[in-house]
């Protein structure tokens, strides 16, 4: 099976150093191929869904951008596996 998920915008509240986002976007994607790798999606959305918008509920501080991006990645998961 093929995925293709295109996220148009990632908000992040709050301070940020300049080269953060990158860091924070690059984990992201990494660990989203890593864990959709599994096949793990659900039933329903296997032909194609379109989401306006998903919100979080707010991550609690981490160590490090690395950190930030794979919470994310898990939240973003959980949508796409139920």
């Amino acid at each position: 099976m093929t995925i293709h998920l295109h996220i148009e915008r990632l908000v992040v509240d709050g301070p940020l150093a300049a080269d953060a986002m990158q860091k924070i976007e690059s984990t992201v994607q990494g660990e989203l191929q890593r864990l959709l790798a599994k096949g793990s999606i659900r039933p329903e959305w296997r032909h194609g869904i379109v989401l306006a918008r998903a919100d979080s509920a707010p991550i609690a501080a981490v160590a490090t951008q690395a950190d930030l991006g794979g919470q994310i990645a898990v939240r973003i998961h959980r949508l796409l596996a139920g």
